[in-house]
């Protein structure tokens, strides 16, 4: 799957998952024909939150997508 990081440049410098791509919710009706909807996205953000919205966006537009619902704050220890 492709990891598809979906909060602003400024978050993902932040906190981001090694390998992801980063994808602004806020760009991603704007930039939808830059993914592959042949491939599937594992969607996250700092909350899960945004990823919740990007993922509401693109299975309407028939992607395949998973979220990290507790988002990258969540794997953080402690």
């Amino acid at each position: 799957p492709v990891l598809l990081d979906v909060p602003t440049p400024a978050e993902y410098r932040q906190l981001s998952l090694s390998g992801s791509s980063n994808l602004p919710v806020t760009q991603l009706r704007a930039r939808l024909a830059e993914l592959d909807a042949s491939r599937p996205y594992v969607l996250m953000c700092g909350n899960g939150v945004q990823s919740e919205a990007a993922a509401f966006l693109l299975i309407q537009r028939g992607f395949r997508v998973a979220v990290l619902r507790s988002g990258l704050r969540g794997l953080q220890p402690g």
